[in-house]
């Protein structure tokens, strides 16, 4: 079993024939649909890469330095396509990638069947070894690479010889550009250009490897948390709870498996840097000045795989002393503090101050109609950006609006799959921009006529063009920071009209070159959206179009909103209601399983790049401490003090909070939306993810969350300290009553458009809850030693056992009941019975999930009055006897819990719960019949 999903892999996608296919399919879900063949695609996208690196060999041993540096341009170019097809896999997609669903089968097959064997990781690509081995990437421990070593070991003869052959030091690109580099002052001018151009290609090389590597990592993390708390304590590859204490010193708490995987894989990265920096050295070509805004042309000596709608990160220019200048930004991957990217200054006298993004409004080959993936393109190329003139705090916008021409720029590159136009000129494009978010925008459209016109060239008839629309929000005509004539020529050449919303000028239309005066009225953006609301709908529904918006975040919920696009149907009702007073979902939360939201429709042609200043907090530990908390607080948004109990209150799909450095925020409407799937929030619904967010997101793309995170704040988190020990117990007690909630909803709550889910899937999300109890045993560690204590803890032992004895005999039956309907009558209604018999069991799950949901959550809010009851009284200094009887508040609150868990375990063992076969099915969402079939022939190899 170990090695037939890889082999799968290789047998699906590798024969290279189109007419020939070969399948092989074991549980006939989508998961495994995406999943299956992931590396053999990303295998058959990266293979030119294999060429372009033996030519770059050839091109060391023959020294010729622009050829070598052609084929590292090429070779990167194809990590950014590799990543266009990682990301197909998404969890946004609930309905066809649930977390929960795929652990339980696509990996699950990967899994070690006995000692010393290799489970499947995704290490096991040959891209990976062949990237690792061409770079010269060196030994470095503790990190993944030993389990790659082992691998490479298992690969077929002939890709091992070709590794091998890569790894020939005799022609070594990184020793040879080690070399050029070291000799680069001492070559005739005449001949640095090429060694530069060599230089700034193996670097963006490095890091668009990272970047890469880096998005897996954040995809990786996220699904990990998820899936290890359905009862799985390791990966497939092999990352586990006993790998902690490898990594940490002594006295230190351990690490989760998913932050051990986190540190794992930052060290990787910073190996495969080899001491190189994450930026390039650009530099300021020219200016041009418009009102508020400044487009801003940076020149970069190598080509890198770079569009409009991609980004950049800038650093500030240094003030002070020289440091390494690789050191910072590796100790920032390895997982020290997160770099808070902002554009405000600090005051700090740090050499390297925090980097900021931009995006790329075009960007301008040095020779024209040079492909990017062509071994023959030539280096060197200039990107345009279009930079807000802020105030003087803007760090490093002021630095870029006020470079003169040639100043030296530290620059990052980083593609945006997400924010990338379609390919196909038939796919009709809506393009709302705001201010300098107008910029990628446009080279949308200039990029079109590019491409249209080589079509235009090269073929005898056109091909079908899709309709495009520009609406453009400014003030004047003078803050658009473009050429109007290069907008009139745009609409002359392409089936383009562009709408100019000018606050403060009369309003404006381009179409065919030609500009007409739009009737006077609200000079708002939304009257045009509202105008065109109606045309937009039937291009995205009908047309398949696209829609890109690009401005401030609020100017994007605006945008969405108008359009009525982006919307689930319960806020398309609210909109169409008229505008309410935005607030916090402060209702009670009922806490009743319900189904995980669904992303909205047509979500996958919607694309936003928002912006917003952030505000640079205060450095800070993690873990948010009160004086950390109070820090973040203070510079956080006016709103109500939420108290961590409240918090803890809204941790369901119904009300989603999370508190992030001090600040909550109401994540309920972002589930929907959220890159990572809803799953990854709920984990951490109704806690403090200080630690969490800074473990996932603290990289280079943390001012980007930020930015989508403003608009759902709702208030300051409570920075009341908690001193006295019961006091410490009920946070802990809340904490691991959260948990274990989290746990539960996860493991139980599917899409609903999935219809039935196969029980496999969550068979065991009981038992894993009634195992989260020994959290709540351990929190009364400190609760006392009395006797009245330790008959709490004794009570809530007892009360995990008779769980547990239900929720097996729950699951046996479970069993049971599959396996008779499996093998009853012919193998047409066999799958039947197997899929209505799937759906029942699911329904005889909910009713006891819905009484846990209900218990904790009483349970929560007899804490939460325990605890007021606590600070009222250690604020009035009251005898010891009123804080005791607060005390035995909270045991008699913690008792009442018990007994409900207690009820729903007597009701699974005494009532009745399988009809017979001849019963009438439930009426549920069935999935479809072929799926159906091969899940009942895996339900019945399962209880085998």
């Amino acid at each position: 079993m170990t090695g037939r999903v890889p082999a799968d892999d290789v047998l699906n996608n590798a024969v290279g024939d189109k007419y020939f296919s070969l399948k092989s399919t074991y549980f006939g879900l989508p998961e495994e649909r995406l999943s299956s063949g992931l590396q053999g695609r990303m295998e058959g996208v990266f293979a030119p890469a294999l060429s372009s690196m033996a030519l770059a060999q050839n091109s060391v041993l023959a020294n010729q330095p622009d050829q070598v540096a052609r084929c590292l341009e090429s070779v990167a170019a194809r990590i950014v396509k590799c990543a266009h097809v990682f990301d197909a896999m998404t969890p946004r997609d609930t309905a066809n990638f649930d977390p929960v669903v795929w652990i339980k089968t696509y990996p699950a097959m990967g899994r070690a069947v006995t000692s010393g064997e290799l489970g499947n990781s995704g290490v096991d690509a040959p891209l990976f070894h062949a990237l690792d081995v061409f770079i010269g990437r060196q030994q470095v421990k503790g990190d993944l690479r030993g389990m790659q070593s082992d691998r490479r070991a298992t690969l077929p003869t002939n890709i091992r010889a070709f590794l091998d052959a890569l790894g020939d030091d005799a022609g070594s690109v990184r020793d040879y550009v080690a070399a050029a580099r070291a000799q680069l002052e001492h070559v005739p001018s005449e001949e640095q250009a090429q060694y530069k151009h060599l230089s700034a290609a193996w670097d963006g090389l490095l890091q668009l490897y990272v970047w890469f590597l880096e998005r897996h990592r954040v995809k990786a993390v996220g699904i990990t948390g998820v899936t290890l708390n359905t009862g799985r304590h390791s990966t497939s590859s092999g990352v586990k709870s006993g790998d902690q204490d490898k990594a940490m010193k002594d006295g230190k708490p351990k690490m989760r498996p998913e932050a051990m995987l986190s540190m794992q894989m930052k060290k990787g990265m910073v190996s495969r840097l080899g001491g190189r920096p994450l930026w390039q050295d650009a530099h300021v070509q020219s200016h041009s000045v418009y009102r508020g805004s400044v487009v801003v042309a940076v020149k970069l000596d190598a080509t890198l795989p770079l569009e409009p709608g991609d980004r950049v990160q800038i650093w500030p220019p240094r003030k002070r002393k020289t440091l390494n200048r690789a050191s910072s930004h590796h100790r920032r991957l390895r997982g020290s503090p997160c770099p808070e990217d902002h554009d405000t200054s600090s005051g700090e006298s740090d050499d390297d101050g925090e980097p900021r993004f931009y995006s790329i409004a075009r960007v301008i080959p040095n020779v024209s109609s040079t492909a990017m993936d062509s071994v023959g393109g030539a280096g060197g190329m200039t990107i345009i950006l279009t930079v807000a003139q802020h105030s003087p705090e803007g760090l490093v916008s002021s630095f870029l609006s006020s470079a003169a021409p040639g100043t030296h720029l530290r620059l990052r590159p980083w593609p945006s799959p997400r924010f990338r136009q379609p390919r196909d000129l038939a796919v009709p494009l809506v393009l709302v921009g705001q201010g300098v978010g107008i910029g990628p925008l446009v080279g949308f459209l200039h990029d079109r006529a590019t491409k249209k016109q080589r079509l235009d060239d090269t073929q005898n008839e056109s091909a079908g063009e899709g309709e495009l629309l520009l609406v453009v929000a400014a003030k004047t005509l003078r803050h658009v920071p473009c050429s109007l004539d290069s907008l009139e020529e745009l609409t002359s050449r392409l089936p383009l009209t562009i709408v100019l919303a000018l606050s403060q000028e009369t309003h404006l239309k381009i179409r065919g070159g030609i500009w007409t005066k739009l009737p006077q009225g609200g000079r708002r953006v939304t009257r045009h959206l509202t105008d065109y609301r109606d045309f937009i709908q039937r291009l995205v529904k009908e047309k398949k179009g696209h829609v890109f918006v690009c401005g401030s975040s609020d100017f994007g919920v605006t945008v969405m909103n108008t359009l009525g696009l982006g919307q689930l149907p319960q806020q398309q009702q609210q909109h169409q209601e008229g505008p309410q007073p935005q607030q916090a979902n402060d209702g009670p939360d009922d806490g009743s399983p319900v189904h995980i939201p669904s992303p909205p429709p047509h979500w996958n042609q919607l694309h936003q790049d928002l912006f917003t200043m952030v505000k640079k907090p205060n450095r800070s530990t993690p873990s948010c401490s009160p004086t950390a908390c109070r820090s973040a607080s203070s510079s956080g948004p006016k709103g109500p003090i939420i108290s961590l109990s409240k918090l803890a209150a809204h941790n369901s799909v119904k009300s989603c909070w999370i508190a992030i450095g001090g600040t909550v925020y109401d994540m309920t409407p972002f589930l929907a939306f959220h890159p990572g799937g809803p799953k990854t929030l709920l984990e951490s619904a109704g806690t403090i993810a200080d630690e969490r967010f800074a473990e996932t997101h603290g990289g280079p793309h943390a001012q980007e969350i930020r930015g989508y995170l403003e608009r759902h704040a709702i208030g300051r988190l409570s920075t009341a300290t908690t001193e006295l020990g019961r006091q410490t117990t009920t946070a802990k007690l809340v904490k691991a009553l959260v948990r274990m909630q989290n746990a539960l909803t996860n493991n139980t709550a599917f899409d609903a458009g999935r219809g039935s889910v196969p029980t496999y899937a969550y068979e065991d999300s009981l038992l894993v809850f009634a195992d989260g109890l020994d959290g709540l045993i351990c929190s009364l560690s400190d609760f006392g030693t009395d006797k009245s204590a330790s008959e709490l803890r004794e009570t809530i032992s007892n009360t995990q056992a008779s769980l547990r004895n239900a929720f097996k005999a729950l699951k046996d039956g479970s069993k049971r009941f599959l396996m008779a309907a499996g093998t009853k009558g012919a193998s047409a209604s066999s799958s039947t019975l197997l899929d209505e018999s799937e759906a029942l069991i699911q329904r005889l799950h909910r009713k006891p999930i819905e009484k846990l949901h209900a218990a904790m959550n009483a349970c929560k809010e007899g804490i939460s009055e325990a605890e007021v009851g606590m600070n009222d009284d250690s604020s009035a200094k009251v005898c010891d006897a009123c804080y005791d009887e607060n005390g035995d508040v909270l045991k008699r609150v913690l008792e009442r819990f018990c007994i409900s868990l207690t009820s729903v375990a007597k009701d699974l063992l005494t009532s009745p719960r399988w009809p017979s076969m001849s019963a009438d099915p439930p009426s549920l969402n069935k999935r479809p019949s072929a799926e159906r079939k091969i899940s009942a022939q895996r339900n019945l190899r399962c209880q085998a």
